[in-house]
């Protein structure tokens, strides 16, 4: 039996932006700045990259997060993580962070607002996956690329990757475990056009009611090679 069901049966009530807040003033018609102005003086800030910011916004008495685009990239992952989040089947699986609501009323989405997970080291992160061997995330993105089929000449298979688990003290329960963390991320790539290296690092991941969760999925191929490749 696996350890656990691929699909997360749990309901989140949607909600819009708190009822203080006006969502005009995030709307298509306003600038970058302008949004990030209005959500500063309402929200505490609670991160940002180089094309979105977040924000703690509270929801029925408990802390969500909203992300606000701060440039076109942003708007780009907005549109592509809503597009993963809000699909029937993919944004129900067990290893991404449910969507609560999202910016309805422009053709693409300024805002998106998603539960709030903890953060996690890159040890707790291998931790929860149950990952392991000489290199515990790239053993996982190793044996992800596996199940894919992007397999290249200096991969181990995915028996060198259970052996070399075994050799270092994981369990057959932990190999098992992580196969099905495995698995679901292979689902989702496969249903979509994230890419598989951006799941090693910690910063895009979180802990969401107990298990590990994928915070950042609005990068795929289409935003890289828009934005990111020269």
């Amino acid at each position: 039996m696996r350890a656990f069901e691929f699909l997360n049966e749990s309901t989140v009530d949607e909600m819009a932006l708190p009822a203080d807040w006006d969502a005009e003033a995030l709307g298509h018609d306003k600038t970058f700045k302008s949004r990030l102005d209005y959500a500063l003086q309402r929200a505490p800030r609670l991160g940002g990259g180089s094309s979105r910011v977040a924000f703690v916004i509270p929801d029925q008495g408990r802390e969500t997060v909203l992300k606000i685009a701060k440039n076109n990239k942003g708007m780009a992952q907005n549109e592509a993580e809503v597009d993963i989040l809000d699909d029937g089947y993919l944004g129900k699986l067990d290893i991404v962070i449910p969507l609560v609501d999202y910016d309805r009323k422009n053709p693409t989405p300024t805002w998106l607002q998603t539960e709030k997970a903890n953060k996690v080291s890159p040890q707790k992160l291998a931790k929860m996956l149950h990952a392991g061997g000489r290199w515990p995330m790239t053993n996982f993105l190793y044996a992800v690329d596996n199940k894919l089929g992007n397999i290249k000449r200096y991969m181990p298979t995915l028996d060198q990757i259970k052996q070399d688990m075994l050799d270092t003290g994981s369990s057959e329960q932990d190999i098992e475990i992580f196969m099905d963390y495995v698995d679901q991320v292979a689902v989702l790539i496969n249903s979509s056009s994230l890419l598989s290296g951006d799941f090693g690092t910690a910063s895009n991941w979180g802990e969401y009611q107990g298990r590990p969760v994928i915070i950042d999925l609005g990068f795929t191929s289409a935003v890289h090679d828009l934005y990111w490749k020269r």
